[in-house]
């Protein structure tokens, strides 16, 4: 048999985004998008200017 997959709700999802330092200015919305389509998605989607790899140089104003 396959692994069970185990969904989180929209507000712990939330939870989980704001314990990352992520600002949440309403919350009622940020559950409803990502009810509509889902947390990974969603960090997919914007995660990529955000990431530092080993040896790159930051550009830090």
């Amino acid at each position: 048999m396959g692994k069970t997959i185990r969904y989180s709700t929209p507000e712990y999802q939330v939870k989980k985004l704001e314990s990352q330092n992520l600002s949440v200015e309403d919350r009622q919305s940020a559950e409803k998008i990502l009810s509509t389509i889902g947390y990974s998605k969603l960090i997919k989607s914007y995660r990529q200017p955000y990431i530092i790899r080993k040896g790159e140089d930051i550009d830090v104003k």
